[in-house]
């Protein structure tokens, strides 16, 4: 998994050798992590917005907002 200041996270194969599937969330990225079932990536804003997204549902739900 790669994400980027400009509010794309890429899921890629074991080797990075191709995408699974891209993800914009429309805000930059500070961080992001997946659990350890690999079944979902918490991402921080720079704006301190906290998400998730489920890759099972593919769902995502923002979480906590900062102000």
């Amino acid at each position: 998994m790669t994400a980027s200041r400009s509010g794309n996270v890429k899921i890629w194969n074991g080797d990075f050798s191709r995408l699974v599937s891209e993800v914009s969330v429309n805000q930059s990225i500070r961080s992001c992590d997946v659990n350890i079932a690999n079944t979902e990536i918490s991402i921080l804003a720079t704006d301190g917005t906290l998400s998730v997204l489920d890759l099972e549902t593919s769902s995502f739900k923002v979480v906590m907002r900062s102000h």
